[in-house]
């Protein structure tokens, strides 16, 4: 199988990126990483010189050739095949003539979400590649309050909205509320292995690291538990943990504000919030119990208050009836035929 694979500098683009690395695909499958370097169109009475207009071309072609293998190197972290490629000309074209000429099974593109006067003027790279893409298409899309916080995690920079936070003096952080014995698994245990977990330690949820690395690699509910063995009329003994954990993760960092937590909480509609830092190394678990014991104390000398009234709110979005939009919708269906899973 060859998956062909859009990305530029945006968050988006890290959405899709993350989105394949979460994901499961088959062995033999062959990613194709492609950033394209845009075109220097001259009008008339433009004079710029041969060797600059080449020096300038040379550049862009370095710097999307860097997007390219710096995204391309993360998924080969990731134990899967995958080769850079930058290509000069307009995206959209760029993706559609490589699908044509690689034979690719799948192109997945992340989505800018360009509407209106956007959309008119600056076109949209994913609905061309849906219209015109000989193969399958998957879009990738994020919520635009979510793309900002997760490209946050994933790049390692700090985006105005969460550094502002940061910054803020008398700040509470994560690290002060999370829990810190956390008790692990590993994706290859059974599920049962995980629900005596969840009985001796009196949770929920369980936090799935890989082997050597020790990274976060996902999450396994008692609901997880629950629907795979009713779905698959299976015994919990045996179905490991990775067939069904939970991939797509919320998290935050220990030095992020509580009220960044509590926001990404009510964003994902989710009661626990895996802590992690830089490098994905699991340093504990903040969740909305922590937030409503923390509202009954007083705050420390400096420090603002969490007032209950905030946990209601968080509490009030989690629970809501309404689910948020999947961030990752398939667009149009073909020969994809691979396994992502969530």
């Amino acid at each position: 199988m060859k998956v062909l694979v859009g990305i530029d500098e945006s968050a988006y683009s890290s959405a899709a990126i993350r989105f394949i690395s979460e994901g499961t695909w088959p062995k033999a499958t062959r990613f194709i990483v492609l950033s394209s370097s845009p075109a220097i169109f001259l009008g008339a009475g433009d004079a710029i010189p041969p060797d600059s207009l080449a020096q300038v071309l040379r550049q862009e072609e370095s710097r999307h050739r860097e997007i390219a293998e710096r995204a391309a190197a993360g998924l080969r972290d990731r134990g899967l095949s995958v080769e850079a490629q930058v290509v000069r000309g307009d995206a959209r074209t760029v993706l559609v003539d490589a699908a044509r000429d690689e034979h690719a099974d799948l192109v997945i593109v992340g989505s800018h979400g360009r509407t209106g006067l956007k959309r008119l003027f600056l076109g949209s790279v994913a609905s061309y590649v849906v219209a015109h893409a000989p193969c399958s298409v998957l879009v990738v899309k994020e919520p635009e309050p979510q793309a900002r916080t997760q490209a946050l995690r994933g790049s390692g920079h700090d985006s105005k909205e969460a550094g502002a936070v940061r910054r803020e003096a008398g700040a509470v952080r994560v690290e002060r509320l999370m829990t810190r014995d956390v008790e692990t698994c590993a994706p290859d245990v059974d599920l049962a292995q995980a629900a005596m977990i969840m009985v001796r330690r009196n949770c929920g949820l369980v936090p799935v690291v890989e082997h050597g690395s020790g990274r976060l690699a996902g999450v396994i509910t008692d609901r997880d538990i629950c629907m795979a063995a009713a779905m698959r009329h299976a015994d919990a003994h045996s179905i490991p943990v990775g067939e069904v954990m939970t991939r797509r993760l919320t998290t935050c960092a220990p030095t992020d504000e509580v009220r960044l937590a509590m926001r990404r909480m009510s964003e994902a509609r989710v009661r626990r919030l895996p802590v992690v830092d830089r490098l994905g190394m699991l340093k504990g678990i903040v969740s909305l119990t922590d937030l409503a014991f923390a509202a009954g104390r007083p705050p420390r000398s400096g420090e603002h208050a969490i007032h209950e009234a905030d946990v209601l709110a968080v509490l009030n979005a989690v629970s809501a009836k309404s689910l948020p939009v999947a961030p990752v919708t398939a667009v149009r269906a073909g020969a994809f035929a691979g396994g992502t899973g969530r």
